[in-house]
């Protein structure tokens, strides 16, 4: 078992919740806080220093990235690819998920569009209304979003969440609202790409209603008091071919925790004080512990934690 540091990532985005939470002193927003990640854009540590692959060399990538986000303004509106479109690039596809940890009153997120042909994504762009094609939903603490590749979306202003995601960094922007850089730059947006790639399968409120990728409700872990419901507060909130989710509530006595899912286990403290027995434990928020797969887990405090099983 080994207690990985968070690295920060500011982004134009970002503000200073995160920086303050975490004590970071840079003047710059800080959008991102990254709990657990091999990739090349930032590597966590453990205590002794050593990144996810010096932990497990027999994987040949550690396949997961999971982050804290922090939305002071709007996300980019934008989509990945899955594997196999992924594959030319020389990265990864990018499914994600989002767990809601807070929302300000009114926040939303884009998902999806309220077209469903790439015929009338296109006829938006050429008339200058993508807005009119993009679907919002209001949001709260407590819901999961699952994302696949494919899935046009963005997080919305007032959101701070829980992101698992492919350890991929490929992202196609469609819309990021006319900002600037500090360099007075536009960011570049990538609608050709993206065309290629969205999945219009799961766009239309029609087709959503009839699929597995709807959001979930977790409200119960952040209505109320550990204490109360603790008893069979266990819930899968994902399941798919890259990582599993779920969400345990503690009460205060030992929880051991089994489960049949193989391979490693990452740990991240989301409220309370809850930690593997015996673990090191910081004075930061959304301490995340790295287990070997089938290394046993015992929990301790009062509060609520989400594990991530990697295949």
């Amino acid at each position: 078992m080994r207690f990985l540091q968070p690295i920060y990532k500011e982004r134009i985005w970002g503000g200073d919740e995160l920086k303050r939470m975490f004590h970071l002193d840079t003047p710059q927003p800080v959008g991102e806080i990254w709990l657990a990640s091999d990739h090349p854009a930032g590597q966590t540590v453990d205590e002794r220093g050593q990144t996810l692959h010096d932990l497990f060399p027999q994987r040949k990538w550690f396949p997961v990235l999971i982050k804290i986000l922090h939305a002071k303004t709007d996300l980019s509106v934008q989509v990945h690819p899955n594997d196999e479109q992924a594959r030319a690039l020389f990265d990864l596809g990018k499914t994600e998920g989002w767990l809601i940890l807070h929302a300000e009153p009114g926040a939303r997120i884009c998902r999806g569009l309220t077209v469903s042909t790439r015929a009338e994504l296109e006829a938006c762009i050429a008339q200058g209304r993508l807005q009119d094609a993009l679907r919002y939903e209001t949001v709260q603490a407590g819901q999961y979003i699952p994302l696949p590749a494919g899935t046009v979306h963005a997080l919305g202003a007032g959101i701070v969440a829980l992101e698992v995601q492919q350890a991929s960094d490929t992202t196609f922007r469609i819309y990021d609202y006319d900002r600037v850089d500090a360099s007075g730059n536009k960011r570049v947006l990538h609608l050709a790409q993206a065309l290629d790639v969205i999945d219009f399968a799961f766009t239309t409120d029609d087709r959503e209603s009839k699929s597995d990728h709807t959001s979930r409700s977790a409200a119960n872990f952040f209505g109320r008091s550990a204490a109360t419901t603790a008893e069979n507060m266990r819930v899968w909130l994902d399941r798919n071919p890259y990582f599993s989710l779920e969400l345990l509530a503690v009460d205060g006595k030992e929880v051991s925790h089994v489960t049949r899912e193989p391979g490693v286990v990452c740990v991240t403290g989301l409220r309370g004080n809850v930690h593997p027995k015996g673990a090191q434990v910081g004075s930061l928020p959304y301490p995340t512990w790295v287990l070997e797969a089938n290394e046993p887990l015992v929990l301790e405090g009062s509060g609520t934690v989400a594990i991530v099983h990697l295949p």
